[in-house]
């Protein structure tokens, strides 16, 4: 699932709601550990795109 939930038109609700139960699942295995990696590791891939910059036009 990329972008924000209202990106997906029809099915963004339901996608967005898969998520979301996929992620909680993870989380109620792992006790956390494993969803706080998955947040961090997105906070990464975020600021090595910021500092990546734009793409080449």
């Amino acid at each position: 699932m990329s972008g924000a939930a209202g990106d997906h038109g029809d099915g963004g609700r339901d996608d967005l709601l898969r998520y979301l139960d996929r992620e909680c699942a993870i989380a109620l295995a792992t006790q956390g550990r494993l969803a706080v990696l998955l947040i961090e590791l997105r906070r990464v891939d975020r600021l090595q795109a910021l500092l990546k910059g734009p793409p080449p036009t």
